[in-house]
């Protein structure tokens, strides 16, 4: 079901695969797992969450589930609930690569300051996303220069890998058009 949903994006050979793995394990962590990742992709934040919530029952030192379940939280616009998750992954793995930008965004939407948010920045990895996160911040902030200079040096140094990071802070500032550069 992962090499369905991640690679191929064959959605109905990715439920299939999903649905024999629940057959076969019920209670695996890791084919609820898998079924949550896929109904989030389809849009499914309900069973989404109730499946990363069952996966984590076994394995709640997943981080991973941990960070997933705070996005199906903040898509479903429980941004409190998706902090708590976010954090919970943070605290299982510090470094845990959009942790930091999942959890600044999430506090962004509880309408915090944006400073708590910053520092939080600051703190993603460079896979994470850490410049696409300081370019909305800053952009929040009322600090262009800064989130301008953060959206550029983005665009120069991860456009081959981070377009969508790219395009969301495009989307973020209002520039429509050119979220689809």
């Amino acid at each position: 079901a992962r090499v369905a949903t991640l690679h191929s994006w064959n959605w109905v050979e990715a439920q299939r695969e999903s649905q024999a793995a629940l057959a076969l394990g019920p209670q695996n962590s890791f084919a609820l797992y898998a079924a949550a990742d896929l109904d989030s992709i389809l849009g499914d934040f309900d069973r989404s969450e109730k499946r990363f919530s069952a996966s984590l029952v076994s394995d709640p030192l997943n981080p991973e589930a941990h960070f997933m379940l705070a996005v199906v939280l903040q898509a479903q616009g429980r941004a409190q609930a998706a902090e708590a998750e976010a954090r919970r992954c943070l605290t299982i793995a510090p470094t845990y690569a959009y942790g930091h930008y999942a959890l600044a965004d999430t506090l962004l939407l509880q309408g915090h300051d944006g400073e708590e948010s910053l520092d939080e920045c600051k703190l993603e990895t460079a896979e994470g996303g850490q410049l696409n996160c300081l370019a909305i911040v800053y952009a929040r902030l009322g600090r262009p220069d800064d989130a301008d200079a953060a959206l550029n040096q983005s665009i120069q140094t991860r456009a081959g890998s981070a377009a969508f990071g790219i395009a969301r802070v495009f989307a973020y500032r209002g520039q429509h058009e050119r979220a689809f550069e």
